[in-house]
């Protein structure tokens, strides 16, 4: 660190990258390759990672807030509805039938307890999810491939991929041969989907049907490829289907 930090003095200090919400998919290698000043014979340099690094956080998802059971039991049992419905059994059981009470607080408790279950569901799916990262990719910086942890990507980056590796951020391919990626994780498609770097598509082109681009969790089958990281973490689609899990 101490020695990246003397390469970057004296230099201008890298102006911060805007990463809209763009539809990669609908632009050629050399435009993206302009969009991130990325140059596909060296990468990026360390100065300019370290500070997208400072923008744009680690690449990974964000950790889940841990809660034990009880935890999740007393927030949904202080919602309004759970709230109305158990002053309702109570007032059953001081003023009137008791069994109509027994029925309330009955119902009181399978309300929250599927809520709990929902919620201990939902974090083994966030768990599972977080498993489809790879720990760590190579990457070309200052004209070397690298193996770096999958975290320090930074959009912008240039990741080398083979079959067997699992692509570690969205990316959008400058490089193809012979390439196939399983994107079932993603999308459902249960069959590889071919990659080609140099295909056009049209906006509204579907996900699944993005042959240009590699995402984040999904598992090269064949061939090899030059991408250009587009989007990292939580700003990923596997990041974003996370956020919806946990909603």
């Amino acid at each position: 660190m101490h020695n990246i930090l003397k390469q970057s003095q004296g230099q201008s200090p890298p102006v911060a990258l805007s990463v809209p919400d763009r539809a990669w998919h609908t632009m050629t290698p050399n435009e993206v390759e302009s969009h991130f000043g990325t140059d596909s014979s060296t990468g990026l340099d360390e100065a300019t990672v370290l500070q997208r690094l400072a923008q744009f956080g680690p690449n990974r998802l964000a950790a889940a807030r841990q809660q034990s059971i009880w935890q999740v039991f007393l927030k949904e049992i202080r919602e309004p509805l759970i709230l109305l419905l158990l002053g309702t059994g109570i007032l059953y059981s001081v003023w009137g039938n008791f069994e109509d009470a027994l029925v309330i607080f009955s119902v009181i408790l399978l309300l929250v307890g599927a809520e709990v279950f929902n919620e201990y569901r939902a974090k083994k799916a966030v768990a599972g999810l977080s498993t489809l990262y790879e720990p760590t990719a190579v990457v070309r910086r200052h004209g070397q491939d690298v193996e770096v942890p999958a975290e320090d990507l930074v959009p912008g980056d240039l990741i080398l991929l083979e079959a067997g590796q699992r692509v570690p951020a969205d990316a959008c391919l400058l490089e193809s041969y012979s390439l196939a990626a399983d994107e079932a994780s993603l999308t459902g498609e249960s069959m590889p989907v071919e990659k080609d770097a140099h295909q056009l598509l049209p906006d509204k082109t579907a996900l699944a049907e993005r042959s240009n681009m590699l995402y984040a969790g999904t598992m090269i089958t064949r061939g090899r490829g030059t991408a250009i990281v587009v989007a990292t973490g939580m700003h990923t689609e596997l990041g974003q289907v996370v956020g919806i899990v946990r909603e």
